[in-house]
């Protein structure tokens, strides 16, 4: 199958909006990944009614209709929603979910409606879109049927839909500062597949990790906060596999720096800065790296010196590492190429030192605070 991102999904199925007969789509892909959200996403940009089936728990009449005995002749009652989709037009996304785990009667029902959007006598408006999906199942426990040829054979455009990547999941789901740096700064722990010898386990993928997020901004949690935090926490322990629950609670427990204050050079969270962990540092380093360069906060005459003063502090922490203190000039030489030249750490300029700053550059500008 040929591979697609779910936003490259949505992009092509976009070209066929005002097409008169767009295709049937049929996207496949691990559980958990964004499919529905992503069809459900993409009918709302097209200004589509979105309308979706779970055919996993479906039988074969809710979508063929039931026969009427009461009159002299047997009708054929079809279900209200093919009247629904036939009132508005055809303006909308039919989702047929869950369709590998479908009943096989289903599956069948479905052979007319996705190649000619035709159900025995009803007929569909042909400017309405049908995208199925579904799991392909494996050794993680997830279940998938036999989907019969006679889909795959030209009824349906088929694509495999990719995890999506770290970016590409904050991009739409924009989570809750907290999940944000903790999803960047493990990236590994967006996806941690089902263990099928504990199928009554929680595990983790980018669903796991939006309803978590949901949950939290419904709940207006503060996760600064020593209570809200820890209700957070049960909540993760709900969603997400147990080893990335409790690195997410970690990272809580370890109460994420405080950016402004650090900058504002407060000292009671410099002390905090000296007890953190060196992954806590690092998500700090990437959001005071953003406040140095993002928006109109600093003229290009100020934000060296600005960073410069930083950039000395941070050296005389004596808790700093040096490769703390390396990443952190490096971000900054990434944003801007001309602090290479400019920035120094220890008496040498980052230009000489990003390639890797050794023990002796940082004790050297330690010795040298400590000596005044």
């Amino acid at each position: 199958m040929y591979p697609l991102t779910i936003q490259e999904f949505k992009n092509l199925i976009q070209q066929f909006n005002k097409v008169p007969n767009p295709p049937t789509f049929f996207l496949l892909g691990d559980p958990g990944i964004g499919k529905s959200y992503g069809v459900r996403e993409v009918a709302n940009e097209m200004g589509r009614k979105y309308i979706p089936l779970s055919l996993g728990r479906l039988e074969a009449p809710d979508l063929k209709g039931m026969p009427d005995l009461s009159k002299d002749y047997m009708v054929w009652k079809p279900p209200v929603i093919w009247q629904k989709i036939i009132e508005a037009k055809g303006n909308v996304v039919l989702h047929l979910d869950e369709f590998t785990i479908a009943d096989e009667a289903v599956q069948d029902a479905t052979l007319d409606l996705i190649h000619d959007k035709t159900i025995d006598d009803v007929r569909l408006p042909k400017n309405t879109m049908i995208v199925l999906s579904g799991n392909t199942g494996g050794d993680d426990g997830t279940n998938a049927r036999a989907v019969s040829s006679a889909i795959t054979g030209g009824r349906t455009c088929i694509f495999k839909i990719t995890r999506p990547s770290t970016k590409e999941w904050l991009s739409y789901q924009k989570p809750v500062a907290a999940i944000k740096r903790f999803v960047e700064s493990t990236q590994a722990a967006l996806v941690s597949g089902a263990d099928p010898n504990k199928p009554f386990e929680p595990w983790t993928c980018p669903r796991s990790f939006s309803k978590l997020d949901e949950a939290i901004k419904d709940l207006g949690l503060n996760l600064d906060d020593e209570h809200d935090a820890g209700l957070a926490l049960i909540l993760a322990n709900g969603y997400l596999k147990a080893d990335t629950a409790q690195a997410f609670g970690r990272m809580l427990q370890d109460k994420l720096l405080n950016i402004e204050k650090l900058l504002k050079f407060v000292d009671t969270e410099w002390v905090r800065w000296d007890k953190a962990t060196d992954d806590s540092k690092s998500l700090a380093i990437k959001d005071i790296v953003a406040h140095f360069f993002e928006g109109k906060k600093y003229k290009d005459d100020t934000r060296r010196a600005a960073v410069q003063k930083f950039v000395d502090f941070v050296v005389e922490r004596k808790t700093t590492k040096p490769e703390t203190v390396n990443a952190m000039v490096g971000a900054f030489c990434e944003k801007n190429s001309s602090f290479y030249e400019e920035l120094t750490v220890g008496g040498k300029k980052a230009g000489e030192l990003y390639d890797g700053l050794d023990d002796d550059a940082v004790e050297s500008s330690k010795k040298k605070k400590g000596s005044k």
